[in-house]
Formats: structure tokens, C-alpha cells, sequence
């Protein structure tokens, strides 16, 4: 079994099973190899499992920001220089090549890289494997990775960044180049966007001229003008009715179409503070805004009248197309205003 570790608030601290006389075994064990069972594994190469090992993960709470220590690394793109990222948030994940939970997990970062890269969210994948820059550039020939790939082979980045023995490792770094969290296993994409959401949320700020959102726990109701005026100012109009009900009465000219069955965290901006307007049917547009602020949005907002208020108040109404599939969403072409 794969030990899988959680979000962030999860218990940093996790005991694997008992196992007498650990460490001698650990003493004898020298040099990286291979290996096998979905585990986590330290750098050294020795599995962490339930059934063979006794450990307790280094914990993964960080109780106050710290500074990041600066590196340069070769890497596949050039060489790679922490202090030069300053500004971006960096995800830091130590792997290697011969470790699966390494190379499984680099999926959710692929995404994290393609979705957030251009918000300033640099992940940056550090190898300790022994081989250094020429055996990864060849692992890099039949994987595809979309960030950049950099060679730790002494393994000193992970030595000042903790000690790391287990692998995968995550290192979270904000834009002052600050620690602010450190994950002990796979992460999932969903995982790591909880740690991220934290320090994005810090930096973002509903707009200036919109209405105040005195509870942040439900959604405010605001009329058709209102969105009118909101829209043109930044907030995101989103029609959340089945693509059917969309094409029969169609949709209001500003609004991404994105049905409520089809509706996930990733259809939304990346910037929480960024206001964002449901319409629909009245329990259908709440629903979305109450996943919304789950999500962790900090203005939602909901149509009041949906929109047949829409077009009473004189404001367009765009047609959608049929499409080969009925519920198949369709995403028009924002319009800016103002």
C-alpha cells in the first residue's frame, strides 16, 4: 500500500507500524537502488512501509516562515537559480527517477505547472538521483514533462532544505522567497492546490467598487445592473443552466457557459479574490456559488432573477449553437466591456 499523505492540515507527524531492529537494518543498507511496492521512499533508496519498516516522517509543519536557502542546480533548460524566481511562488519537488510515487506524482504538477504557470506559480522538479544532469536528460527524452527539470546528485539542496529523507518531497516557497509549507509524500492535484490556496489568497483582493460581502459564508444576491457594472470591472458572469435550457433561450452576452454538472475549481480563475457571478435556476446558481466559497472565493455573488431579469433590464442576450452532445458545455468568447 502506498502511504498517501494529505492536505496540509492534515497531522504532519504519521508512524508507520512496528518493526524491532529498523535501524540496524537501515545501517546495512547502502546506496540507492530500486524500489519495489507503492511506498514512500527515503533518498537512500529504503522503502517506508507499513509492513517492513518503523519510522516517523520528519514533520511537515512549518510554524512560521522562514527564508528559503538559495541554490544553482543544472538543469535540462540551463542552469536554475533560486534567488532569480523571487517574485513567483516556487513549488519545490525533490524526486527521483527510480522512485514511482516520484514519477506518479509529477501528473498533478504537470498541471499545476500548465493552469498556474502563467500566475507566477513556478514548479521546479529536483532530482537526486546519483547520475546527475546526463542520466536525467535521458530519463527526460522518454517522460514528458512540461517544468523544469533540475540535478541535485550530491544531494546538497536537500540537506539545507531539511534533511529530506523521504521522496517525494514538496517545499512551498512564496514570492519573498519565504518556506511556508513542506509536504512528505504524493500530492495530488487537488492536494497541492490546498497548499497553494493559503499564500494565493493572501495576495488577492476583491475589486474596489463592488458591492461588500458581509457574509462569506453564503452568497449575496445582486440585480442584473449591478453584474452589468461588476463585469466590466473584472468579476466573472458565469451561466450555470444545461447547455438544453442555454441553446432554447440563450445566454447572457458577458457569461462563460459551464453547466453545474460539469462545474470544478479548475473552470474558475486562480485568483480568489477575482468576484465571481452564478445565474441559472435560482437552486441551481447557488448551489455553484456555495461550491464556489468552498473553493475559497472571497466575493460570490448570485443573479437575482436569472435571465429573464437579465433581459428585462435591456441587457444582451447571446444565442448558443446546438452541439453534438446535449450536455456538452460551451464556452463563448468573453466579451470586454467598459
Amino acid at each position: 500500500m502506498r502511504v498517501c499523505l494529505g492536505p496540509f492540515n492534515l497531522l504532519p507527524i504519521l508512524v508507520l507500524g512496528l518493526f524491532a531492529g529498523c535501524e540496524a537494518n537501515m545501517a546495512t543498507n547502502e546506496g540507492a537502488h530500486e524500489p519495489t511496492g507503492d511506498t514512500v521512499t527515503s533518498t537512500n533508496g529504503n522503502s517506508a512501509s507499513s509492513d517492513s519498516l518503523t519510522t516517523i516522517f520528519p514533520s511537515d509543519n512549518v510554524d512560521e516562515s522562514v527564508p528559503a536557502h538559495d541554490f544553482t542546480l543544472p538543469g535540462i533548460g540551463g542552469e536554475f537559480r533560486l534567488s532569480a524566481q523571487r517574485g513567483e511562488v516556487v513549488v519545490l519537488n525533490f524526486w527521483a527517477m527510480w522512485n514511482e510515487p516520484s514519477v506518479e506524482g509529477m501528473e498533478a504538477m504537470n498541471r499545476i505547472h500548465v493552469e498556474l504557470g502563467s500566475d507566477g506559480i513556478a514548479v521546479v522538479g529536483v532530482a537526486q538521483d546519483e547520475g546527475g544532469l546526463d542520466v536525467l536528460r535521458d530519463w527526460a527524452v522518454e517522460h514528458e514533462v512540461a517544468y523544469p527539470l533540475v540535478a541535485d546528485a550530491s544531494q546538497s539542496v536537500a540537506q539545507r532544505y531539511g534533511e529530506i529523507e523521504f521522496l517525494p518531497t514538496t517545499v512551498i516557497i512564496d514570492r519573498d522567497g519565504m518556506i511556508r509549507e513542506r509536504h512528505t509524500g504524493i500530492l495530488t492535484h487537488d492536494e497541492l492546490l490546498d497548499l497553494l490556496g493559503p499564500i494565493l489568497i493572501e495576495e488577492d483582493e476583491p475589486l474596489s467598487e463592488l458591492p461588500v460581502q458581509e457574509h462569506a459564508d453564503r452568497p449575496l444576491p445582486i440585480s442584473p445592473i449591478e453584474v452589468h457594472r461588476m463585469v466590466a470591472v473584472g468579476a466573472m458572469l458565469v451561466d450555470v443552466r444545461s447547455h438544453r435550457e442555454a441553446v432554447a433561450s440563450g445566454t447572457a452576452v458577458y457569461a462563460e457557459h459551464l453547466p453545474l454538472h460539469a462545474l470544478a475549481s479548475q473552470d474558475l480563475p486562480a485568483n480568489f479574490g477575482i468576484p465571481i457571478i452564478f445565474f441559472g435556476g435560482s437552486e441551481d446558481a447557488n448551489s455553484a456559488a456555495v461550491r464556489a466559497l468552498e473553493w475559497g472565493y472571497l466575493s460570490v455573488y448570485t443573479l437575482s432573477g436569472g435571465l429573464a431579469a437579465w433581459q428585462a433590464a435591456g441587457l444582451p442576450v447571446m444565442p448558443l449553437a446546438p452541439s453534438h452532445g446535449e450536455e456538452e458545455p460551451l464556452m463563448p468568447t468573453r466579451t470586454v466591456i467598459g
